[in-house]
């Protein structure tokens, strides 16, 4: 659901029609949530209307405290999905260990079996070091990096369930799996840290994130026992064949889950992938052509020196931005941005919508013509000042939910520079842009 910029004197969004009654005393709104309270100081209407019975022993230990205030909206939907994910999950787990319980043998001591499991395990570290460079990447985008993640993660599984045909390959298949899912499994952990953050809604992250685990131990017990009583039936019916079979049904089904959990999030980070699908939806352009279909070649956070070795260019960025806390350029093929000490993320939202622009607006056959006719530095100022007219338009169409964060891959690098009042850049509109991208 996108917000839109309200009145702050108007009331608050769902008011119901019976708070403008006069036995209505005061009301009280909490998210999606009404409550109505008469002269007398009773609840009319709302979850306060009738006494609530307490958190009985089960619902204390599974779910944080003073829902559904202290949770975001979609919490309750997204578990009932992530539920069936770590219940497909465990089933999984169940199978695969069986399987590399029954390619080392078990019957052959625990000298023997202990040194095959150090061997099995000793490459897991591996996975989650890889990992571990993508944590960035997932908090910026955790709904695309959850399913990146679980499929990784069942890839590693599907290798593992195949030791129970071929336990000769133990030490090459147990191992590499290991770091698959090890991989796999650490990816889509850092990206369920924002998700946790984001619907934690009364500084309760520490309750929910342990209310989230105990979720996840009764799934893992449910599913274990499930992975045990489906590889004993398997097993007397098709023989060892059933533990890769059945760990294909769990994987599809743990997908599934993972996809029905995903889309249950209303959680979408602002990022450049994001700015730039929205200029193309701005601009109408169709989803195949000569236009780009992504932002490459963005630097954002660009370091002081890539502009400053050009001073009298630098001097005319500067006039031409104005009191702007960002100045971008084109060098060939990279867009460069360096960022001001006083900007923040709405001043990058900005930056990057004026290089999703510049990016299309460098497919246009009118760009072409200018950089035969005139040469590479005039095309290139034609790019900066036509974004940059438009830019205002795009940054006003852009609505995006107020829990949404904007993240963008920005270092931490900032410069200072003396602003000037700026240049009357010519303002451009929607149809403007699409006249240009057309060559009229």
């Amino acid at each position: 659901m996108k917000v839109k910029p309200s009145n702050s004197s108007a009331p608050p969004p769902g008011r119901p029609v019976e708070a403008t009654k006069t036995e209505v005393l005061a009301y009280e709104t909490s998210q999606d949530q009404v409550t109505l309270y008469g002269e007398d100081g009773q609840a009319l209407s709302g979850p306060g209307a009738s006494d609530a019975q307490k958190n009985g022993f089960i619902k204390n230990l599974l779910l944080p405290g003073k829902m559904p205030d202290s949770v975001s909206p979609d919490y309750v939907a997204s578990r009932k999905w992530n539920f069936l994910v770590e219940l497909a999950g465990s089933t999984q787990s169940y199978l695969g260990t069986a399987a590399a319980l029954g390619a080392v043998g078990i019957g052959n001591g625990p000298l023997t079996v202990g040194l095959a499991w150090m061997a099995r395990d000793a490459i897991d570290g591996v996975g989650k070091f890889v990992g571990s460079n993508f944590g960035r990447q997932a908090d910026r985008d955790p709904k695309g990096w959850v399913t990146k993640g679980e499929y990784v993660h069942a890839a590693g599984m599907m290798m593992e369930s195949t030791l129970a045909v071929a336990p000769e390959a133990f030490l090459v298949i147990a191992p590499t799996a290991n770091a698959i899912k090890a991989f796999g499994a650490t990816v889509k952990g850092a990206a369920q840290a924002p998700i946790e953050l984001h619907q934690a809604r009364d500084n309760n992250l520490g309750e929910l994130r342990s209310k989230n685990n105990n979720q996840s131990m009764v799934a893992s017990m449910v599913g274990g026992a499930l992975g045990f009583g489906l590889e004993k039936l398997g097993a007397s019916l098709i023989g060892d064949a059933a533990t890769p079979v059945l760990m294909a049904a769990a994987t599809a089904s743990k997908l599934f889950a993972t996809h029905g959990y995903v889309k249950s999030l209303d959680l979408d980070p602002v990022t450049e992938k994001r700015a730039f699908t929205h200029v193309r939806k701005w601009l109408e352009l169709p989803k195949k052509g000569t236009y780009p279909s992504q932002l490459k070649e963005l630097e954002l956070a660009a370091p002081l020196a890539d502009f400053v070795k050009d001073p009298q260019r630098f001097k005319s960025l500067t006039e031409l931005y104005g009191n702007r806390n960002y100045l971008l350029d084109v060098h060939q093929d990279m867009v460069s941005v360096v960022l001001h000490q006083d900007s923040n993320s709405e001043d990058q939202l900005q930056a990057v919508l004026q290089a999703s622009l510049i990016r299309l607006l460098q497919g246009s056959p009118l760009y072409h013509a200018k950089i035969t006719r005139e040469g590479d530095g005039p095309a290139r100022d034609w790019l900066i000042r036509t974004s940059l007219g438009a830019v205002l338009d795009l940054v006003s169409s852009f609505a995006h939910d107020q829990d949404d964060p904007l993240r963008f891959n920005a270092e931490a690098r900032r410069a200072h520079w003396e602003k000037s009042p700026g240049e009357n850049v010519a303002q451009l509109g929607k149809s403007d842009i699409q006249a240009l991208l057309q060559g009229t």
